[in-house]
């Protein structure tokens, strides 16, 4: 049983996968999409939590606004989330670009 400080290493190790995929796939500067198109100016973050959407998961959806609690494995892959982030929001606007709140 883990305690509350124990991070999850397997929960750390799939995040980290998925974050390198996207630092791969994606010309980032400074952490920040510079790549035309559906992310272009938001953090690699949004895609990460973007893509957990398409998989059919997030903590909140009111049609409008997807809200997705920030754990302590997200912090220790995204140090960019900081240390007090608590949730990351997000919104895709009529053109299709997606937008952090």
């Amino acid at each position: 049983m883990t305690t509350k400080k124990e991070l999850d290493m397997s929960e750390i190790m799939r995040i980290l996968t998925k974050r390198k995929r996207i630092e791969d796939e994606w010309t980032l500067k400074d952490g920040v999409v510079q790549d035309p198109g559906k992310f272009e100016g938001e953090m690699l973050y949004v895609i990460y939590f973007w893509n957990l959407y398409l998989d059919g998961w997030s903590d909140s959806d009111d049609s409008k606004i997807l809200s997705f609690k920030v754990t302590a494995e997200d912090k220790a892959v995204f140090p960019e989330l900081g240390r007090r982030r608590k949730a990351v929001k997000l919104y895709e606007d009529d053109q299709g670009f997606v937008n952090e709140l």
